[in-house]
């Protein structure tokens, strides 16, 4: 038993770890599109991350992708992280 919780400590500090990047993905993802044209892949990114465990409504320097996404004015964006 001792080692049983040892290894389900470990995993969860794993689990822990690999939401935080999968978090600061999906705001780069966000934060990295730059042009109209880039959308589509960002929005196919989105839906990988979120798929793997990314949470929406993660927040990076107080603010939410929706947040970011709508100041740049990305609908295709805004949408997919709506539908999530």
């Amino acid at each position: 038993n001792f080692r049983a919780n040892i290894r389900a400590n470990r995993n969860k500090d794993f689990l822990i770890e690999n939401k935080k990047f999968l978090n600061h993905a999906l705001h780069a993802a966000v934060e990295g599109c730059t042009a109209t044209k880039e959308v589509e892949n960002h929005v196919s990114c989105i839906h990988h991350l979120v798929g793997a465990g990314a949470q929406i409504n993660s927040e990076k320097k107080g603010r939410t992708i929706l947040m970011v996404a709508a100041s740049k004015g990305y609908i295709e964006l805004i949408s997919e992280i709506l539908s999530k």
